[in-house]
């Protein structure tokens, strides 16, 4: 499903704008699973075709991931994939890595998809763990590229993002107390 675009080489380098993604916080403790809401704008469909399935020839879309990349990463400039790691598992697809697609059908039917509006809107929730990547290189951070093997160095976005150390939690202690009542009288308590 989807349109198919058999000309993207038709869309202007110059006339391209980088795409923008604004991380709700980039701040998290370290000893807890987070989630985060991130949202995009700039990210075209018509700019991003497939080179692979699922979506060969058609808008591909972009991932959205929360990962520990290499410095060097961007697909655009040759990066390998193995400079990218992503949450796997049960902590991959859907949990914290989403990817954006312009075809409301898929986005409504798996957890996995996000929906990327024909303006090039999106609004996703990604969850972040330091654990998941803890014994990977890189660099901590919220990444978009383009999906299905597209080329679109427009679509490529790092927000940094931290672990800290999570505040103490705070313990209650109570000294005993003797208390005496006098036989037939009534007490009450607040504790």
């Amino acid at each position: 499903a989807g349109t198919v675009y058999s000309n993207p080489a038709s869309v202007s380098v110059a006339s391209v704008e980088q795409a923008t993604v604004v991380v709700e916080k980039t701040e998290f403790y370290n000893d807890r699973t987070s989630e985060v809401v991130v949202s995009g704008s700039g990210f075209l469909p018509e700019l991003a075709t497939g080179t692979r399935a699922p979506f060969l020839h058609q808008s591909a879309g972009a991932y959205v991931a929360f990962g520990k990349f290499a410095d060097e990463w961007r697909p655009s400039t040759g990066a390998q994939p193995s400079t990218r790691n992503l949450p796997s598992g049960d902590f991959g697809k859907g949990v914290g890595f989403i990817w954006a697609v312009p075809y409301e059908e898929v986005a409504n039917g798996d957890s996995a998809y996000g929906f990327l509006d024909a303006e090039g809107n999106f609004e996703v929730k990604l969850q972040v763990n330091e654990e998941w990547l803890e014994d990977k290189a890189g660099n901590y951070g919220i990444y978009t590229y383009p999906g299905s093997g597209g080329d679109q160095p427009a679509y490529e976005t790092y927000t940094p993002i931290r672990f800290i150390a999570a505040p103490p939690v705070p313990t209650f202690t109570s000294a005993p107390q003797d208390v005496s009542v006098a036989v037939g009288s009534t007490a009450k308590f607040t504790v």
